[in-house]
């Protein structure tokens, strides 16, 4: 209510809870029809029986989440600073893209002048670094992504563009293995390297 949202879902497993369960938030007065019908279940927009266990899974996880918001914000952000420092410390030249401010403290997007996003995650992945391309709205796209072009960002930063994702289960290690993974692609891409890091 506080958001003022009219729909709002939650996926379970993004809160470290059970796969498969999540809340929908509807707002009072908001009508929506079902999809699926042969039951009464969920406020009549779904059959089926609901799964307990799942939803007091779920429940728990996010009485969890609220709990540690403050400190796991405080972690996760850490490790993220921690990795913009490695790589701009191993790649040179690596463009930071978004506010150097205002960002989600587990996500990390980063471009590579020179370099193709697409061949860095195949080297990565190699060396067991697993990141992705692009935004995360366009995961899985083969188009360029619209969120990066909205930006205003050139072909070059959208084309070596990486994402990577940092979480309750990051640790200092991983992201010290990530960035020297990176310089080590880089250097077997032979990518050159500027002098100077840039923010976009």
């Amino acid at each position: 209510r506080e958001l003022g949202v009219d729909l709002m879902s939650v996926n379970g497993a993004k809160v470290f809870g059970p796969k498969g369960a999540g809340v929908l938030y509807v707002r009072h007065g908001v009508k929506i029809a079902p999809i699926m019908f042969g039951g009464s279940h969920e406020g009549g927009l779904r059959p089926g029986t609901e799964n307990v266990a799942a939803i007091i899974g779920l429940a728990e996880a996010l009485r969890l989440a609220a709990e540690r918001r403050a400190a796991d914000i405080a972690a996760v952000s850490r490790l993220r600073d921690l990795l913009a420092a490695e790589i701009s410390r191993r790649a040179a030249g690596a463009v930071f893209n978004g506010h150097p401010l205002f960002r989600l403290p587990g996500s990390l997007h980063v471009s590579i002048p020179g370099a193709d996003g697409e061949a860095l995650l195949i080297y990565l992945s190699s060396r067991g670094v697993h990141a992705s391309a692009g935004a995360a709205c366009d995961a899985g796209s083969n188009e360029s992504s619209h969120v990066l072009r909205a930006m205003r960002l050139s072909d070059e930063i959208i084309r070596g563009s990486l994402r990577f994702s940092i979480g309750r289960a990051t640790t200092e290690d991983a992201v010290r293995r990530a960035a020297s993974a990176l310089s080590e692609v880089l250097d077997t891409l032979r990518i050159p390297r500027m002098d100077a890091v840039r923010s976009a």
